[in-house]
């Protein structure tokens, strides 16, 4: 994270956000309201804005509970339907895609900065405050994983990693799929679950270490990332994508549970990392990968590219690949041998 030159003073740059979601909420827009369990705890996420709050509740919606006392609020407005925007100050004249993430200079207000939309989340008083422009102008990740960025911060002070991995499960045994961009992970979740294996997730998972040696894995999205031209091996899917809306995108986003019926879970036990990798033949099979295999596919893209964890997140995930059995998944050209082959490593691991 860095610190911006406006953002010295955390508090203030937060107060002013609150007070703006305020005045969204006097615009007479309807207020929205849903409970989630994002690993073991519940969170609240308010949205005002009819056509933002159909956007960003969905990857979170197999997750709802009944109204209860939560850990952390979200609150989101939108300049579209409002017309309260959020004053930002001076930001970096090319603010890329993926925008920034600063924190303020005591640590106690972490800040992301998109190019139509931005969060800020106080550890303190545990809310998130959120801004979105124009829904239809939000990234691919920011409508498949809303809030992935300040959430790390929120959840990683529970000892909960983000990582950067797809999650199923077969007889309340999770498999965790990891691996850099292209190597199938996304291909083997789905294929899993389409075949009645359980779905967890397809882009990043909570981690946890629990009591004796386990690791529980946690859902935090419902949405997975596809490619249009990998459409034709999942025509079920075909009604529930929402492509890209910038050039650069070249996949869609399903939301599995509120678009797609299949079996879901919030949680399981890890039983096995399982690295995917495309090989040129027909037949899919497995075979036992080392620590450091594991490690290589799982470390970089979980911890480069969120905020917070360091330490703690490293020692996680080294303690995870080094106690968890790891396995090779060669997929072949016949999709519909993966998730039989998973199911089988699952059994064995």
């Amino acid at each position: 994270m860095q610190t911006l030159a406006n953002f010295s003073d955390g508090s203030t740059a937060f107060e002013s956000a609150a007070g703006q979601f305020e005045n969204a909420r006097r615009t007479g827009q309807r207020l929205q309201e849903r409970f989630y369990d994002l690993a073991d705890r519940i969170i609240r996420l308010r949205i005002v804005g009819e056509a933002l709050a159909e956007e960003l509740f969905a990857p979170f919606d197999h997750l709802r509970i009944e109204a209860a006392e939560p850990f952390l609020t979200i609150d989101v407005w939108h300049e579209a339907e409002t017309g309260v925007r959020l004053e930002r100050g001076d930001l970096p004249p090319r603010l890329g895609p993926y925008g920034i993430v600063a924190a303020s200079t005591d640590g106690l207000v972490v800040a992301e900065h998109r190019p139509h939309s931005a969060a800020l989340l106080s550890r303190r008083e545990r809310r998130i405050l959120a801004w979105v422009s124009r829904a239809d102008r939000l990234h691919l990740d920011e409508r498949a994983r809303p809030f992935h960025k300040t959430l790390a911060v929120s959840l990683g002070e529970l000892r909960v990693q983000l990582v950067h991995a797809g999650l199923v499960a077969s007889d309340n045994r999770g498999g965790l799929f990891v691996g850099a961009g292209g190597s199938g992970k996304s291909t083997s979740t789905i294929c899993c679950f389409l075949e009645g294996l359980t779905y967890l997730g397809d882009d990043f998972v909570g981690l946890v270490s629990g009591p004796g040696n386990v690791f529980v894995g946690y859902s935090l999205y419902s949405s997975a990332l596809i490619k249009p031209t990998h459409m034709r091996r999942y025509p079920a899917l075909l009604n529930a994508c929402r492509p890209g809306r910038y050039p650069d995108e070249e996949k869609s986003v399903v939301c599995f549970g509120h678009s797609v019926e299949g079996c879901m879970a919030s949680k399981v036990d890890l039983g096995a990392i399982i690295l995917p990798r495309v090989v040129p033949r027909t037949e899919t099979s497995f075979r036992s990968a080392s620590a450091r295999d594991a490690l290589l596919a799982l470390a970089p893209s979980s911890l480069l590219f969120l905020p917070g964890g360091g330490t703690r997140a490293m020692d996680l995930i080294g303690n995870v690949v080094t106690r968890v059995p790891a396995f090779w998944l060669e997929l072949g050209t016949d999709v519909q041998r993966i998730a039989p082959q998973v199911r089988s490593l699952l059994a064995q691991a």
